[in-house]
């Protein structure tokens, strides 16, 4: 789900909310959160300077948020690696850094800016 606000100067500010079921296909939900994002992505082109929010209980606790990684172990390496180069491809930084339930960081917050 995505909420657009028009702030000053016409700049535009998207918030939007993911939940990743831990039972569920990591994968094709993924591939709903690729399309939400790339109308995201297209929405604003006279606007470059969007700010982008995303967050959610993403169950996806192998990966290493310092290095971008995925422990080589996981179960769900494709749909972690997927989450990773969604948020790169929409220039997200994950922000959140300690873990958010059984010493994993599955609760996540990106942004496409460092201030705003």
């Amino acid at each position: 789900m995505w909420v657009e606000v028009s702030m000053r100067n016409q700049h535009k500010f998207y918030a939007g909310g993911f939940y990743h079921q831990p039972s569920g296909n990591g994968v094709m939900q993924l591939g709903d959160l690729n399309k939400s994002l790339q109308y995201i992505k297209q929405k604003p082109r006279n606007n470059p300077n969007r700010t982008v929010i995303l967050g959610g209980d993403f169950n996806l606790g192998d990966i290493d948020w310092e290095n971008e990684s995925v422990d080589p172990s996981s179960t769900k390496k494709s749909a972690c690696d997927r989450l990773i180069q969604h948020l790169r491809d929409l220039h997200l930084s994950q922000l959140q850094k300690e873990p958010t339930r059984e010493r994993r960081v599955l609760d996540l917050l990106c942004i496409n800016k460092t201030s705003f």
